[in-house]
């Protein structure tokens, strides 16, 4: 079950909402919203997921003073949206990247391909299985699933151009990846990260 608080899900389309922005600014604004969400529908497993999700990202940018203590929080979090829904695929989506950021990657490409099996049209699982098989050192495989996450959303957002980008780079088509940045960079001009994988492109 998602929820059936009307409060809470508007918590949580806001706190998506900042959540896509992907800066520091947007996260911290995210956390609030997320943190309301769970305070209005305290099982509301996609909230956990979506907040365990944004200090995992604090971890990542090291947007906060102790990564280390937000990634910890990730964890905890996370364990906390599987307790509430075992059957949600965005609490799988949200867990393997969180392993990811451990290291784990087998565990995080099981974690995604649960997630698929839960929700074989959600394009957004598909994108984020492709982002790991980059981290795995699978970018053959990541090209044909971010396709399929294209071909699932056409209306996809400048995340699933970031990814084909890796993929096309860690193939060495820097050429193709130069265009998968570049344009991803003007759908999104606060992510710095895809910068600096355009300018490794250019490189």
């Amino acid at each position: 079950q998602f929820t059936n608080s009307v409060e809470a899900y508007d918590f949580f389309l806001k706190g998506r909402r900042q959540f896509n922005r992907v800066s520091s600014v947007g996260n911290q604004a995210s956390k609030e919203l997320f943190e309301q969400a769970i305070k209005a529908d305290p099982n509301f497993a996609d909230a956990y997921a979506y907040l365990a999700w944004s200090y995992g990202r604090d971890y990542l940018f090291e947007w906060v003073s102790d990564p280390e203590a937000a990634l910890r929080k990730a964890n905890d979090l996370i364990q906390k949206a599987i307790k509430r829904n075992s059957r949600s695929n965005v609490v799988y989506m949200a867990y393997g990247l969180i392993m990811v950021y451990q290291g784990q990657h087998a565990e995080a490409v099981s974690a995604l391909e649960k997630a698929i099996s839960l929700n074989p049209n959600h394009a957004d699982s598909h994108a984020m299985l492709a982002f790991i098989l980059n981290y795995s050192g699978r970018p053959e495989k990541s090209s044909e699933v971010i396709r399929t996450a294209m071909n699932l959303n056409p209306l996809h957002s400048y995340m699933y151009l970031n990814v084909l980008g890796q993929s096309q780079f860690l193939r060495s088509r820097y050429g193709e990846a130069v265009k998968s940045f570049s344009e991803s960079t003007l759908r999104n001009p606060e992510d710095n990260q895809i910068r600096l994988w355009l300018a490794a492109s250019y490189a």
